[in-house]
């Protein structure tokens, strides 16, 4: 799991994320847009990255891929 933290009054913290996730492997980053880079550089090209939570996350990673 590659989490991100979001600068938005609503948003969980990393420690929260984490708890969630109940021990499961995971990295947390302060922007999205590391955690989808960083999920890009560890991935191979036949993989699947699925983007999902908020619409502030999804919403960075598509203003990227244009």
């Amino acid at each position: 799991w590659y989490l991100a933290l979001l600068d938005v009054p609503r948003a969980a913290t990393g420690s929260q994320l984490e708890a969630a996730l109940d021990g499961q492997d995971s990295h947390i980053f302060d922007n999205v847009i590391s955690a989808h880079q960083a999920a890009l550089n560890e991935s191979n090209p036949e993989d699947r990255i699925v983007v999902f939570g908020s619409f502030y996350t999804v919403a960075e990673v598509l203003s990227q891929a244009v």
